[in-house]
């Protein structure tokens, strides 16, 4: 009789240990969860090109942009600018206080393009394609017109940039294949 004692006991400790161990596991994957959910709330929705464009806007003490509604999209990167692209004695000047420098964002059913002008002549300073689109070929500026054309894989669709009264104004050519 003394010599099953043993063997129960540890049958008993090995199954309180499981016990233990199943516990703690349980009780850490339910507070990751819960920690990941106050993490992750709501931040996983990409901003539109006209958010992106108020919030350019706010930061910069103006006005947020005249363009339409759009749907989400990236959230634009500017594209670098080499000088054998754009040569500073043809670069508009920048900063706040620099004249036709306000940023506009214009929206297309391909992408956002955000550009401005310096007197009559349009400069893009980047431009975002929505999901499915992409970059095929862009023409900066300055220039009295400058374009993005933004591809995917049955839709064409360019953005052509000039300046009105100082202000961005955009033109959509669209082709579907």
């Amino acid at each position: 009789m003394l010599d099953g004692m043993p063997g129960r006991r540890v049958l008993v400790a090995v199954v309180c240990w499981v016990a233990v161990a199943a516990g703690a596991v349980t009780v850490g994957i339910l507070a990751v969860t819960v920690v990941g959910r106050e993490f992750t709330a709501g931040t996983s929705q990409p901003l539109s090109g006209d958010a992106v464009a108020r919030a350019y806007a706010e930061a910069n003490g103006r006005a947020g942009p005249t363009a339409g509604p759009t749907k989400a999209s990236r959230t634009p990167r500017p594209s670098p600018t080499r000088p054998s692209e754009s040569p500073a004695s043809t670069r508009p000047p920048t900063g706040p206080g620099a004249p036709g420098s306000k940023v506009v964002g214009l929206s297309s059913p391909g992408g956002t393009v955000f550009a401005r002008c310096q007197g009559d002549q349009a400069y893009l300073t980047s431009w975002s394609p929505r999901t499915g689109f992409e970059t095929e070929e862009a023409e900066r500026g300055p220039d009295s017109r400058t374009s993005v054309k933004f591809e995917a894989d049955d839709r064409e669709v360019k953005v052509i940039v000039r300046c009105s009264g100082g202000r961005p104004v955009s033109e959509i050519e669209s082709k579907n294949d």
